[in-house]
């Protein structure tokens, strides 16, 4: 591997290590193909402080913000909402 790409994979560990954070190598020409790098740690709660300090740094995690606290607050989630993540 590139240093660059060993740099950035123990940065992501230390990440999950700190906050549970998990990574997925995205596949876009064909998803079954992608694939789970670090898994995430499974929390109970959401920390909204951290939410939302995300949310002030990049204003395009703004909808899939929104679309979690729906699916926190009401268990609904609508795939037809998710749809529009993807270009």
């Amino acid at each position: 591997m590139k240093l660059k790409v060993l740099i950035t994979l123990k940065e992501l560990r230390i990440l999950s290590s700190l906050h549970g954070i998990g990574f997925i190598r995205l596949t876009k020409e064909n998803a079954s193909e992608s694939e789970i790098i670090i898994p995430a740690k499974k929390r109970s709660d959401i920390d909204w402080n951290t939410a939302n300090r995300l949310v002030e740094e990049n204003k395009d995690f703004l909808y899939y913000i929104k679309l979690i606290r729906q699916f926190y607050q009401t268990g609904e989630m609508r795939p037809s909402d998710w749809n529009h993540m993807c270009p």
